[in-house]
């Protein structure tokens, strides 16, 4: 693993402003289609899109039996059931408490790698998932402080929260896919289909309808969520896992709700609270706290295809040299 370059700060940039915002697209996907059957057609448009554009530019797309198991497992934690469950708690809560929760995701990622695969975290890198954290929650006080204690407010972070844990989950899995030498592409692809037929699946168990809205804001919105919030974001966020590693990629999520306010504030006329001065900074060093790190094995794109091993966890971050991007 190591420090950043300019592409990778450049992809890392563009992955944070891009999915920021999508948080204010996501509202016009709530309204009268079922949200399983709305993330239905998000994610296996995306997925056949992503699909078809790597075999128009000759991307290997065919998987064994066991990698279309991986990928459906990703599909399942990544690319649907996290998201079904953060459109339920949105009903409830702000898309600013649920952005603090996705916060976390970072931490989360941290926390798990520690727990189940004995990986410990860089110092720096607990430290400054602690800081964004921080600060976020800081930027969002005034709601947070509002919030009820009891009531479908509570039910519903707790959605949030499992949410947040199937996405880190999905993370690691999407690195442990990638380590294993399953094309980019493919994984990404499948990926999608397999979480659009979830969540397919899960629309015809729950006795909901396959209703779509002819507005323009849930077509526009659908497909910004598409194009930009699917497959450009999950483009730049696997390379970014590549490149530096799940946790570290992760902070995103710490970075894009402080885009998605600044979203809200020329579409929504969003007023920041005094408690921001604070808690900007805050989420920044801890940006540059958890990015800063080096260290890491050899990457695979030094290596001849006969020296891939197979994948022990915990996965670490695959190094790609400057300017390389496999495909």
């Amino acid at each position: 693993m190591r420090s950043f370059g300019a592409t990778t700060i450049l992809i890392y940039a563009a992955a944070v402003i891009v999915w920021g915002s999508t948080w204010i697209m996501m509202k016009f996907q709530l309204g009268e289609v079922a949200p399983a059957a709305s993330l239905t057609y998000r994610y296996l448009i995306a997925g056949v899109l992503v699909l078809a554009g790597a075999v128009l530019f000759g991307k290997a797309i065919w998987l064994t039996a066991s990698q279309h198991l991986w990928c459906a497992v990703q599909g399942a934690l990544m690319f649907s059931v996290n998201y079904w469950l953060t459109y339920l708690a949105a009903a409830h809560l702000t898309t600013g408490i649920v952005s603090v929760f996705f916060a976390g995701v970072s931490a989360v990622t941290m926390l798990i790698q520690l727990v189940l695969f004995f990986q410990v975290p860089p110092l720096r890198a607990a430290i400054g998932a602690g800081l964004g954290i921080a600060g976020t929650a800081l930027v969002f006080w005034p709601e947070i402080e509002g919030l009820p204690v009891d009531g479908p407010q509570v039910t519903s972070g707790l959605l949030v929260i499992l949410s947040v844990v199937l996405f880190a989950t999905g993370g690691i899995i999407g690195a442990r896919n990638l380590a294993s030498g399953m094309p980019r592409y493919a994984t990404i692809g499948w990926g999608m289909v397999y979480g659009g037929l979830w969540m397919a699946l899960l629309t015809v168990v729950r006795g909901e309808t396959f209703g779509f809205e002819t507005s323009f804001a849930y077509i526009a919105s659908l497909v910004w969520l598409v194009t930009m919030g699917s497959i450009f974001v999950f483009v730049l966020y696997f390379i970014l896992v590549e490149r530096i590693g799940a946790e570290r990629a992760s902070y995103a999520t710490v970075m894009f709700p402080l885009v998605a306010l600044i979203v809200s504030t020329f579409a929504e006329d969003y007023n920041w609270p005094l408690l921001a001065v604070i808690g900007v900074p805050l989420a920044l060093i801890g940006n540059a706290l958890v990015l800063s790190g080096t260290g890491g094995s050899p990457a695979p794109a030094q290596r001849g295809e006969s020296e891939f091993e197979p994948v022990e966890w915990p996965v670490n971050a695959i190094e790609i040299p400057e300017g390389e991007v496999r495909s």
